[in-house]
């Protein structure tokens, strides 16, 4: 069993074993030959029925028949049930009696399939629990949680991204040395500077938000209630570090301010950009998810318009010499190039869209408890 598979095995028993306890019974862990400790956590509950849900690996299949069979040798009612499936693979066949080869005939025989009813549970639906309870292995000493820290090697794998796109924007906007031939100059350190560091935290702290709003939007319950709080602490996190970054960018780069000071209507960008922020943080206090991710959607778009609108005509600033800077004339395709890039947009852009609509209106609504 992979560390992944364990890792859910370990949080799934602790919390099969809290929703029995809550209905007056409790989770026995034994360790051993499969009838060998059933055949004793009946002998010592007194129960006279041992239930479970088929698995259909033919090694454990093999497994269970014979425990079916030694258990009701010993005057038990041993029965197994399909708790796992739609349908049983038996069930499921050509018209050779055969398993299907090909997914869409499949799918839609079983669309054919008649599907029963879930039993209705009733008050009488947990047996009453024994005068003295079995010995029962602790879930911790499983040992089933990695050793290694998996899980936090994937919130690395999330941070970082965040935090270099982050940097990337930083260096665009403060500029690169840059030589005559437009080739960078600098050093990897260069690019580490204190300037394009507090972008890139800023960036991480947008996208610790948005993506918190997110989760309070197609969540609900107690954790849709905390996703709210983490959104709620990002967001005046990155409120504060995007004043810092504003205020930094104003004083401290003339050459990212230039074309606002020359075309003042442009200040209407990054002032509909801070109130949009302002509505994303007054939105979420009020926890309103919905609304908020919107206003964050919001926001980050008029970020993006307010570096364009810094930045234009240059694409990459050079900070040593302007002339040196990468611009959308000098750093253009050529004609063939850009008529074989619209026409391949013109086709594939509608596409994207399409199957993105595709998947929200598909996995609309807030997620199940069981996700």
């Amino acid at each position: 069993m992979g560390g992944a598979s364990r890792w859910w095995l370990h949080h799934a028993l602790t919390a099969l074993e809290a929703s029995l306890r809550e209905r007056g019974s409790r989770l026995v862990v034994a360790r051993g030959d499969s009838q060998r400790a059933l055949a004793g956590i009946a002998a010592s509950t007194g129960a006279r029925a041992v239930y479970w849900n088929r698995r259909y690996e033919p090694s454990v299949v093999a497994r269970d028949t014979a425990v079916k069979a030694g258990l009701a040798g010993l005057g038990l009612d041993a029965r197994s049930f399909a708790g796992s499936l739609l349908f049983e693979p038996h069930s499921v066949a050509n018209k050779q009696g055969g398993p299907f080869q090909v997914f869409t005939p499949f799918w839609r025989h079983c669309l054919e399939l008649p599907v029963a009813a879930p039993a209705a549970l009733g008050a009488g639906a947990f047996a009453a629990a024994p005068d003295s309870w079995p010995p029962s292995i602790p879930i911790p000493e499983l040992d089933l949680l990695p050793t290694v820290r998996w899980d936090a090697g994937f919130g690395l794998g999330s941070i970082l991204p965040a935090l270099l796109l982050g940097v990337a924007m930083g260096n665009i906007i403060r500029g690169l040395p840059l030589d005559e031939s437009m080739n960078y100059t600098g050093s990897f350190f260069t690019l580490l500077n204190p300037y394009s560091l507090l972008i890139g935290v800023t960036g991480l702290a947008m996208f610790a938000m948005h993506g918190a709003l997110w989760a309070a939007v197609k969540t609900g319950g107690e954790l849709a209630g905390r996703a709210m709080g983490w959104a709620l602490s990002a967001a005046i996190v990155f409120c504060l570090l995007l004043s810092a970054s504003f205020v930094t960018t104003a004083w401290g780069s003339s050459g990212a301010m230039a074309n606002f000071y020359a075309h003042p209507l442009l200040w209407f960008v990054p002032v509909l950009m801070l109130a949009c922020v302002g509505l994303t943080l007054v939105l979420t206090a009020k926890r309103r998810a919905l609304q908020a991710f919107l206003a964050s959607s919001l926001s980050m778009v008029m970020i993006v318009a307010s570096i364009a609108a810094s930045l234009f005509p240059n694409m990459v600033p050079a900070i040593n010499q302007p002339r040196f800077s990468l611009t959308i004339a000098n750093a253009s395709s050529s004609p063939l190039t850009l008529k074989t890039m619209l026409i391949l947009a013109i086709i594939g852009v509608p596409i994207v869209l399409i199957y993105t609509a595709w998947v929200h209106i598909t996995f609309r609504g807030k997620a199940s408890k069981g996700y």
